[in-house]
């Protein structure tokens, strides 16, 4: 059942998310025509068209980030708190099995929005450029202080914390939703800005003492382990917080299921 929910989700999501891909190659290819362009023998007219095409396709970019996340939202609202929550509580399916569903499809999603805006930045770079022999340097340079251990955490962190983040937004949605009838939008909001303080917190509890260690590190191996140190320690607490998220969100929607 969880993978016939997943396809599901996949495929309502696509409806939207199909358009901000296509949206953000199509920018990409845009601001690199405009820099390929030479320019310089055309009046200040063509010139200035030029610069607002690529300040409105950067602007665009960084946009998709912001539609892609509310995209993702406003898809798990409707599936699971407006009319069309009626369908999927009624499906027979464990309320953990809609969640993972929830939660895999909005990832999946997010990472083909985020590897799409990456490949286009790069490209971008590469017609600037001439070539990416700045970003070969840069990563030779992060390699010196980086060891197996690293390879391993730091994706898994990135990882983790997306999910921890995107967690914490579902919770405040379904408890916006659970404890309001109208409003929903400003419950969700101020349980999600509660969220978030208590977040930082922790993050400043865990990750104070870690940071200032590795400000005094004076050699490679010891600034390489303790940023090995950090990305556990946020990897734990990052792991902690998503499963609190979910088990607290799958309480609420056998418990406290509030539909509109």
């Amino acid at each position: 059942m969880l993978g016939k929910l997943f396809k599901h989700d996949m495929r309502a999501l696509s409806r939207w998310m199909r358009f901000v891909v296509l949206g953000i190659i199509s920018l990409a290819l845009l601001i690199t025509v405009s820099i390929a362009i030479d320019t310089q023998y055309y009046d200040s007219i063509v010139q200035s068209i030029q610069v607002m095409v690529m300040g409105l396709g950067v602007m665009g970019l960084y946009a998709s980030v912001i539609i892609t996340a509310v995209f993702v939202y406003v898809h798990y609202y409707r599936s699971m708190f407006s009319d069309e929550g009626y369908l999927t509580h009624t499906l027979p399916a464990k309320s953990w099995h809609i969640l993972l569903s929830k939660l895999l499809s909005s990832l999946l999603w997010m990472f083909i929005s985020t590897l799409s805006l990456v490949l286009g930045v790069f490209i971008i770079a590469w017609v600037t450029v001439g070539d990416l022999y700045f970003i070969s340097s840069a990563l030779r340079s992060i390699g010196e202080y980086v060891n197996a251990a690293t390879v391993i955490m730091a994706p898994a962190d990135l990882l983790i914390s997306s999910v921890s983040g995107l967690l914490q937004i579902f919770l405040a949605i379904t408890i916006g939703c659970a404890i309001a009838n109208k409003h929903r939008f400003w419950a969700a909001f101020g349980i999600y800005a509660a969220i978030s303080a208590c977040s930082g917190l922790i993050n400043s509890i865990f990750g104070f003492p870690t940071f200032i260690t590795l400000m005094f590190s004076y050699d490679d191996a010891n600034i390489t382990n303790n940023a090995n140190i950090m990305l556990m320690i946020d990897l734990i607490k990052n792991c902690a917080i998503a499963t609190i998220c979910f088990f607290w969100i799958n309480r609420l929607l056998k418990r406290r299921l509030n539909l509109q």
